[in-house]
């Protein structure tokens, strides 16, 4: 809610728009609103990060469980949904930027050509959105915090019957979710050829496509241990992720701006 302040003032969502704001006073310099809402997002982001004096959910000094023992079940499930989904959103990012912004053009932006088209970059990124988007959801090879060959316990042995049922039905419509977001940002969306009344045709069929693509993975690949985990995603994925989202800032500023 404190975020949504500078929204507010400025009247759009557009992150370009908040920083032309502040070109002659910066947020926090205004009177009153601005130094309460600053120390309202820094007390709010400690709390929300968990860190000391907000800390009693993993607190530091009384463990005997958790995250900060060495690879504990908190511990592996907290890291890899908060690297993983931070990751997936680096990805998605620098499509974004490439793109213009939330409320830019959007995949119109690129004309006939798809963004995995685009040399280095595009390919870059979609294998980025592509594995991360895996570990997010869970799957092969990155199932350890609810492993499908080994379970002793979970949802899979817990539950059964229609409850069972609806839990599958929603991880497999969170991957088709994935599939449909990954259409919009790197194949080009609705387009393709032919009237433009097979836009929703061509969109349903590139996500399908994704989706199978996802399932493939799943049965071709067998898992990997929890330490090349944590490796993979903090050691690879992240240095990477970022240098990626640094050049593709570096080439909008370049071809002079998104879009």
């Amino acid at each position: 809610l404190v975020a949504l302040v500078p929204v507010v003032l400025t009247g759009s969502l557009r992150l370009q728009t908040i920083v032309d704001a502040q070109a002659g006073l910066w947020f926090v310099a205004w009177p009153v609103l601005g130094q309460l809402a600053f120390a309202a997002f820094m007390v709010t982001a400690l709390a929300s990060e968990n860190r000391i004096p907000f800390d009693i959910v993993e607190a530091e000094s009384e463990l005997v469980a958790g995250f900060r023992v060495e690879y504990s079940g908190m511990k592996f499930a907290l890291i890899q949904l908060a690297e993983f989904v931070h990751l997936f959103g680096v990805g998605c990012l620098g499509t974004l930027l490439f793109l213009g912004g939330w409320r830019g053009p959007g995949p119109a932006a690129l004309g006939p050509v798809w963004f995995v088209a685009w040399p280095v970059i595009g390919q870059l990124a979609f294998a980025a959105f592509m594995v991360t988007a895996l570990a997010s959801e869970n799957r092969i090879p990155f199932d350890i915090v609810e492993a499908e060959s080994e379970l002793v316990a979970g949802f899979r042995v817990e539950y059964s019957g229609m409850k069972f049922a609806l839990i599958q039905l929603a991880e497999f419509v969170h991957l088709f979710g994935v599939g449909c977001l990954g259409t919009l940002l790197f194949l080009g969306g609705w387009r393709g050829p032919g009237p433009a009344a097979l836009g929703p045709v061509w969109f349903v069929g590139k996500a399908v496509v994704l989706f199978t693509v996802i399932i493939w993975v799943r049965w071709s690949f067998i898992r990997i241990r929890v330490d090349q985990i944590l490796a993979l995603s903090w050691k690879l994925f992240l240095p990477a992720s970022v240098a990626l989202l640094l050049a593709t800032a570096a080439l909008v500023v370049a071809r002079g701006g998104g879009g």
